[in-house]
């Protein structure tokens, strides 16, 4: 009897059974493992690339935290790539693979995750080794001392960047002033790079050299802007170079030194290319059977030069369009026997020296400008090297320079600007195997 009850009791109590269920879904499966990256080290300004491993059986995601200071802050897939940081702090770039798919109508999702740290250090003050002063050189070249606004740019290079920042900067020019040059903050290159100057304004005075004095990384430069032109016709200015091919570009160019005298070539040829920039390439480059080397201290260069050449290039070698043959720099071409005679007709002319001939005479030279104490176009009278053996011939005592127009009743026979100190003929000729200097004019 006591059985009995215990049954029917039971049997009247309230119990839950168990409900059958057509819609629930089993967990998803946690992806394999993820190994992200060991931590990095980076400078300022620097990029960083992270990658991961693992991950199988999901969707690879990414983000950097924080945010700020970093050139892309999140993506998908197993490698951010190359990142730049340009904030000093301590980043984490956090990589998650996420499956939500397997098995089918999984729930809830399932995923892994892991971490690399990165520690951008704030960059070193930068420094080079040296600058090459020398291939610094403005383009364009000269500025129009009427008052034109002039803008212009150099490429300052250097070797033994170190990596470090250098802040942005700006020099006045001196000797001429009404110029500003100007540079932009940025980093150096650990080794070889390059620095962009802008120079800007107009001049103050009519002629004259505007030089910068310019110091980054601590290390020094000075960068010369020149006024180095002429009236080619009726207020028509035009702009040339201030120096001979082959002078050194560093120097006044309107006081007659040794080293503005520059090199000689024969009509026609392109001459020592390096570079690509023969203010540069004829400064150090030695004589060739067409080409004789601007004088120097050590060596005035003034004998006959081996094998100099005696045949006679193509008479379309220059032109009046810019040729692959003319020596000139880019923007710049040999000027025509109109342009010279424009030069010697519109200007005034003025001389300095004493017009001695000698291999070592490197004090005369004539000067164009608006007036007789103004000089915007100086030609040193450097002589002319020999049609026959290339040897030095009447420097002192005259000069040329070439042009591109043939004689007309002489074949191989082309015009040059001659002058001394009795005579100046913009209509001159000279045989294509003479050496003569070159003074380029803007395009």
């Amino acid at each position: 009897m006591v059985l009995s009850a215990s049954i029917c009791t039971y049997a009247q109590s309230t119990v839950t059974l168990p409900v059958i269920c057509n819609t629930c879904s089993s967990p998803c499966t946690a992806p394999t493992a993820l190994t992200c990256d060991a931590a990095a080290s980076i400078s300022v300004g620097g990029t960083a690339t992270s990658t991961v491993t693992g991950g199988t059986g999901g969707t690879i995601t990414w983000g950097i935290s924080p945010a700020s200071g970093v050139s892309t802050t999140s993506g998908s897939g197993a490698t951010t790539g190359a990142i730049t940081f340009a904030t000093a702090g301590t980043y984490t770039v956090t990589f998650t693979s996420t499956n939500t798919s397997t098995p089918a109508a999984c729930s809830p999702a399932s995923s892994v995750s892991c971490t690399r740290t990165i520690t951008v250090n704030a960059a070193p003050t930068g420094t080079v080794t040296a600058f090459n002063c020398a291939a610094a050189v403005l383009s364009p070249g000269s500025y129009n001392p009427t008052g034109a606004a002039y803008t212009g740019t150099a490429t300052l290079s250097y070797t033994g960047g170190n990596g470090g920042t250098y802040a942005a900067g700006s020099v006045a020019s001196t000797g001429t002033t009404g110029f500003t040059a100007t540079w932009s903050a940025g980093t150096l290159a650990t080794g070889a790079g390059s620095i962009t100057i802008t120079v800007t304004g107009s001049s103050t005075s009519l002629g004259g050299r505007a030089s910068f004095a310019i110091t980054i990384g601590g290390k020094s430069c000075t960068l010369y802007l020149g006024s180095c032109g002429a009236y080619i016709a009726a207020g028509v200015w035009k702009e040339f170079l201030c120096h001979n091919l082959g002078a050194d570009i560093t120097l006044d160019p309107h006081v007659p030194v040794l080293g503005l005298q520059g090199a000689y070539i024969q009509w026609g040829r392109r001459g020592p290319n390096v570079t690509g920039d023969s203010r540069i390439d004829w400064q150090t480059a030695g004589n060739t059977q067409y080409f004789a080397a601007a004088s120097t201290a050590s060596n005035n260069n003034e004998g006959s030069i081996a094998n100099w050449n005696t045949t006679f290039p193509s008479s379309s070698s220059w032109a009046n369009t810019k040729t692959a043959q003319d020596p000139c720099p880019t923007g710049y071409r040999v000027p025509t026997l109109q342009e010279w005679t424009g030069v010697n007709d519109n200007n005034t002319l003025s001389r300095t020296g004493t017009w001695n001939m000698g291999a070592t005479e490197y004090g005369s030279a004539v000067h164009f400008g608006p007036n007789a104490t103004t000089k915007t176009l100086t030609l040193p009278a450097a002589g002319s090297r020999n049609q026959n053996g290339g040897s030095l011939t009447s420097r002192g005592f005259a000069g040329s320079v070439w042009g591109i127009d043939q004689n007309p009743f002489l074949s191989n026979n082309y015009e040059v600007l001659n002058f001394s100190t009795a005579w100046i003929y913009p209509n001159a000729y000279a045989y294509a195997s003479e050496g003569n200097p070159v003074r380029c004019i803007a395009e």
